[in-house]
């Protein structure tokens, strides 16, 4: 998972919406979202790894990860992220508290950030800060550096997304839509992460396109003011949408 954006009591009627894009090489097999049997979450999965990039539970609990893009300091050896959802939303406890609980356990992982919604609050995580923190009320962007860290897909994204979030209805085509922008940004607007700045500008699009990586899938969650939550999911390679409710 590499971009998201997320809304937080921005509207009485959605206290929670979230827009989130799976950015991955195309030959890496995945299976679309689904209620899992084995596990009590609705998510993609990964089968070269197991986990999968974001996660929700019957009882109302998401996470989410997003990789911390700094070549310098990646280890190939790394345990994979992908646990990392799974373990948070069945965890029994809430909040701060949860993540306390696991943090141990991803201390060898590569950079990341979390987002956690525990049914009630909201939390971002990231272990290359090692801080914890409760979002307040407001519009968040997320992509491969720190929260809100102004890259340009991000900026854009949000200032979209807040503008979608002020409409009578929040449709799913019009979610989709922002989350499909494939125009890249010029080199002396973007990060140095290592990567190369050819690199760096397929990256910089809210929608990535190559010959072998990019954007897999598009998520758009939405819970109302009782809790109900519907879920989207669009295959970007297929077109294909699913909705489901939680």
């Amino acid at each position: 998972m590499c971009l998201i954006f997320l809304a937080i009591d921005s509207r009485p009627d959605k206290p929670f919406v979230l827009l989130a894009n799976r950015d991955e090489f195309y030959i890496r097999p995945t299976a679309d979202m689904h209620w899992w049997e084995d596990v009590p979450v609705l998510a993609g999965k990964d089968f070269e790894a197991g986990g999968t990039w974001l996660a929700y539970s019957r009882n109302g609990r998401l996470a989410a990860v997003t990789n911390y893009r700094d070549m310098k300091h990646v280890r190939p050896n790394a345990p994979s992220r992908g646990r990392i959802p799974l373990d948070v939303v069945q965890s029994k406890l809430d909040g701060v508290a949860c993540i306390e609980s696991l943090r141990s356990e991803w201390k060898d992982c590569n950079g990341f950030n979390l987002l956690f919604h525990d049914g009630k609050s909201t939390f971002w995580y990231s272990n290359v800060t090692d801080e914890v923190k409760e979002l307040q009320p407001g519009v968040y962007g997320l992509s491969n550096a720190l929260l809100d860290t102004p890259w340009p897909k991000v900026e854009t994204g949000k200032k979209r997304f807040e503008a979608w979030l002020q409409k009578d209805e929040l449709q799913e085509s019009d979610a989709f839509e922002i989350m499909a922008d494939t125009a890249r940004y010029a080199q002396e607007e973007l990060p140095d992460t290592g990567v190369g700045m050819e690199m760096e500008a397929l990256l910089s699009s809210i929608c990535i396109t190559s010959p072998i990586y990019g954007t897999r899938c598009s998520t758009f969650i939405v819970k109302d003011s009782i809790g109900k939550a519907q879920v989207w999911e669009k295959n970007i390679l297929t077109g294909e949408v699913r909705q489901f409710e939680g």
